[in-house]
């Protein structure tokens, strides 16, 4: 759309127009009257240089120790550097932000489609079909929608917020990722955030898993929502400087999230693994500290600035 400047109105036409239209200080090509404070570049979010939206590809890569992740074998994995088999790695992430040149955090929208993501939610599957265990399909990177500019960092929920948290997985009305029956607790609990699973000893016959998820939800029964947050939402903030969507890599290191937990030990009476329960306290703690919260809470301490699962390269 095409602005006609004033100086090309000329002297009588700007006085008419501004005897017939106070206000107004500028018109389109069709005489419709445009505010002068309109944005017409784009949504003008904080922290871009502005201008036309740009759809930017972040880039995810899942490690142990390392390694890039993958089904089967794995060693040093825990505080007693176990043997371990690993059978499957998947994640939601939400409410996706980057942060600005000028450092303002710019808000980015992600693109849907009719497997992976919504606009507020992507789920990020590293496993690579590991037999039974696992799901077919992998899915490493999330496609945003920001404004024209520089970026230098990112910041995302390890999860779900508490508005998408408490649908219905298997209803045919749930959207894509959302429709994710593996990655579902219940109604009350609602999804997790976070499934890590894999087998210990020596025959890998012991399961030892990793389910973040929130706990705490009251509701009448289990297939009832709550209506009020759960008493740990367990839903970590993950905040990563210095990176460049358009150069870098985000790394989920699960070797860095496990390192001082002893993953041979189980608490009698409970699920084998962490499944973020408060009976859970022994093997979830240190690595809820390695996601920046404190497990007695379900809440991150100081915007979960000590997490060290995620970092850039």
């Amino acid at each position: 759309m095409t602005r006609i400047s004033l100086e090309t109105l000329g002297r009588a036409a700007l006085s008419a127009a501004l005897v017939t239209v106070m206000g107004i200080v500028g018109c389109t090509e069709g005489g419709e009257a445009t505010d002068s404070g309109a944005d017409t570049t784009g949504d003008g979010s904080d922290g871009a240089d502005g201008g036309t939206a740009q759809t930017l590809t972040l880039d995810f890569r899942a490690a142990v120790n390392g390694a890039d992740f993958a089904c089967g074998a794995a060693a040093g994995i825990g505080s007693t550097g176990e043997d371990a088999q690993l059978d499957g790695l998947r994640m939601f992430i939400s409410d996706l932000k980057l942060v600005g040149a000028d450092g303002e955090l710019v808000d980015a929208p992600i693109v849907a489609d009719d497997t992976w993501a919504q606009e507020r939610v992507a789920l990020l599957d590293f496993e690579e079909s590991c037999g039974d265990a696992g799901s077919a399909g992998t899915n490493t990177s999330v496609d945003v929608t920001v404004p024209e500019g520089d970026y230098t960092g990112v910041e995302f929920q390890l999860g779900l917020p508490f508005d998408l948290n408490h649908s219905d997985a298997s209803s045919p009305d749930a959207a894509a990722p959302l429709n994710n029956a593996a990655m579902f607790w219940n109604w009350q609990g609602g999804y997790k955030f976070l499934r890590l699973d894999m087998k210990t000893g020596a025959d890998a016959s012991t399961a030892w898993n990793v389910h973040l998820g929130s706990t705490m939800c009251v509701s009448d029964t289990a297939v009832t929502p709550p209506a009020t947050e759960c008493g740990r939402p367990n839903l970590p903030t993950i905040s990563l400087d210095s990176y460049d969507p358009t150069t870098q890599t985000i790394v989920f290191d699960a070797g860095v999230l496990l390192a001082g937990t002893d993953v041979t030990m189980d608490a009698m009476g409970t699920p084998p693994g962490c499944l973020s329960m408060p009976p859970d306290e022994a093997e979830c703690g240190d690595l809820f500290g390695r996601l920046g919260m404190d497990f007695a809470t379900g809440l991150c301490a100081d915007n979960c600035a000590g997490q060290q699962a995620f970092t850039v390269e």
